[in-house]
C-alpha cells in the first residue's frame, strides 16, 4: 500500500487510491531478491493544509534496482480535521500524547 510520510496528529488523510503498482528494473538476481511486502511507496503530506492536494508518489529502491514506473504516479490526498474539529482560521487544537 501507499505509506503517508510526515503526517500530523491533528489531521485526517484520505487517499484517492490505497495502492500503487510499482515496476522495477535490474539484474535478475536483484529482482529475485525483492520482497514486495517490504516495499513502501510513499506520499509526503508534511506540508499539506486542509483541502484536496495532488501528491507525487515516491520510492527509494535498494541498490541495483531502478524504478521503471509507478502507477498511478500521483494520488489525490484530502486533508481534513478530525471529527468535531474546527475549520476556522486560527483555531487551535490540543491532543494528549507522549
Amino acid at each position: 500500500g501507499i505509506v503517508l510520510d510526515r503526517t500530523r496528529a491533528d489531521r485526517v488523510y484520505t487517499l484517492s487510491t490505497p495502492q500503487a503498482l510499482l515496476t522495477l528494473g535490474g539484474a535478475p538476481a536483484d529482482l529475485d531478491a525483492v520482497n514486495g511486502a517490504a516495499l513502501a511507496v510513499t506520499a509526503d503530506v508534511g506540508e499539506l493544509d486542509v483541502g484536496s492536494h495532488t501528491v507525487d508518489l515516491k520510492i527509494a529502491p535498494r541498490a541495483g534496482l531502478t524504478v521503471v514506473a509507478i502507477s498511478p504516479a500521483t494520488v489525490t490526498v484530502v486533508v481534513s480535521l478530525p471529527t468535531g474539529g474546527s475549520a476556522s482560521p486560527g483555531a487551535a487544537s490540543a491532543s494528549a500524547g507522549p
